[in-house]
């Protein structure tokens, strides 16, 4: 399961380039040309008015054709105007395909603008916040340690092990919450301290 949408925006930006590989010069190109009837099995087909042909779309375009809607109703993005790039996007790899008179393109490209295209200010407004997060309290001024607080554990809470053996090695007592002394003596009552 994708927590955030900016992994399914990670996905859109690199899936372009593997469907391109595996379509053009991959198992896909192999399988198009050299095994057609394999294809045809894994894929669906949309047959030309008027004609016996038809243009066969691949398993996974209709899988990420899903994810890329899903992704859009389930962060709010704009559901509508996906749905209408992801299938025009379809549409036009179809019609290039015939036009080209090639075997297959990759539509998973034309998926992913898609999908970016239409929702990018909502995915770089997410980037932002997401960016935003990270730097969390390091630019909210000096910390605990720059103030001559105890030292900080990795994720930015004050550890009482680092606490107690930079209190014992200068000299010095830390000063602490009154929830965290009561949590330490009620964990050194259980230990029989």
């Amino acid at each position: 399961f994708f927590e955030s949408v900016l992994w399914v925006a990670l996905v859109a930006c690199v899936i372009p380039i593997v469907d391109s590989f595996s379509v053009w010069r991959g198992p896909t190109r192999h399988i198009v040309e050299e095994q057609p009837q394999i294809f045809d099995v894994f894929s669906f087909a949309f047959p030309f008015p008027g004609e016996n042909a038809s243009a066969n779309l691949g398993l996974p375009d209709l899988l990420f054709f899903a994810l890329f809607l899903a992704a859009a109703a389930r962060w709010k993005l704009r559901v509508g105007w996906t749905w209408l790039a992801l299938t025009a996007s379809i549409g036009v790899t179809m019609w290039l395909a015939v036009v080209w008179d090639v075997a297959g393109l990759p539509a998973l490209p034309g998926l992913s603008f898609g999908f970016l295209i239409p929702n990018a200010d909502l995915l770089w407004a997410e980037y932002l916040r997401w960016r935003d997060e990270q730097k969390g309290p390091q630019n909210a001024g000096p910390g605990p340690q720059e103030a001559g607080g105890p030292p900080q554990a990795a994720h930015g809470i004050p550890s009482p092990r680092m606490a107690s053996r930079s209190a014992s090695a200068s000299g010095e007592v830390w000063s602490v919450t009154p929830s965290w002394s009561n949590s330490s003596r009620a964990r050194s009552r259980c230990r029989g301290r």
